[in-house]
C-alpha cells in the first residue's frame, strides 16, 4: 500500500548505530557558503516540487542529482548545510512519481564526527528536539519505540508543521496511520 504523506525525517540513533547513508568521494566543505535547510522546507507547496524546478536548491544550495533520472539528491557535502543553526552533516531528497516525496535530514553521522559519549548524544538529541519544536512550534508527538539492530530501541518522535510531517528518526514507514489526512 502506497503511503501519500510526504515526511522530513531527522536521522539521529540510526546513523550512531552506523546505518546511515555511506559518504561518497568527498569534495572540501566550503564553510564559508551556508544553505539553511528552512529556505527550501518553507517553500509554499514543498511537496510539489519536481525535479526539474529543484534546481534552485541544487544551484544555491550546493546539492548534486544522485542520479540521472533525477530521482535523488544530496547535500550538505560540498556546503555547509544547517536547520536553525545546528550543522545538518547531510541531506537526502528523493522524488517520486515526478515530485518531492521526502526529506532526510542527519544531524550526526558517527563516520564523519567520529563517536560522541552518551551525554553529547542526549544534549545533541535535546538540541535537535528543541530546534524541530521551535520550528513547527509544537512539542514533539511521541512515536513507539522500534527495534533496531543489535537488541536496541530507536526511540521515535514526530512534529506537524502545515503540510510537512517530522520524525526525528527515519523508521516512520511503520507508521502509516499516525497522521491523518
Amino acid at each position: 500500500m502506497k503511503w501519500n504523506s510526504s515526511w522530513l525525517s531527522v536521522a539521529l540513533l540510526g546513523v550512531v548505530l552506523g546505518a546511515g547513508p555511506a559518504q561518497a568521494a568527498k569534495k572540501e566543505l566550503d564553510t564559508n557558503i551556508v544553505y539553511r535547510l528552512e529556505t527550501m522546507l518553507e517553500r509554499e507547496n514543498l511537496w510539489e516540487t519536481t525535479p526539474d524546478n529543484f534546481g534552485f536548491v541544487v544551484r544555491d544550495g550546493g546539492f548534486s542529482w544522485g542520479d540521472a533520472a533525477k530521482t535523488s539528491a544530496r547535500g550538505g557535502v560540498n556546503v555547509l548545510v544547517k536547520f536553525q543553526d545546528l550543522r545538518i552533516w547531510e541531506v537526502l531528497v528523493q522524488f517520486e512519481s515526478n515530485r518531492m516525496e521526502r526529506v532526510d535530514a542527519y544531524f550526526y553521522n558517527r563516520g564523519d564526527v567520529g563517536n560522541l559519549t552518551a551525554g553529547e548524544f542526549t544534549a545533541l538529541l535535546a538540541k535537535v528536539t528543541g530546534a524541530l519544536s521551535n520550528w513547527t512550534g509544537a512539542a514533539a508527538a511521541a512515536l513507539p519505540d522500534v527495534d533496531g539492530p543489535a537488541r536496541t530501541k530507536i526511540q521515535r518522535a514526530a512534529w506537524k508543521r502545515g503540510p510537512t510531517k517530522l520524525a526525528r528518526l527515519p523508521q516512520l514507514d511503520r507508521e502509516k496511520d499516525f497522521f491523518a489526512g
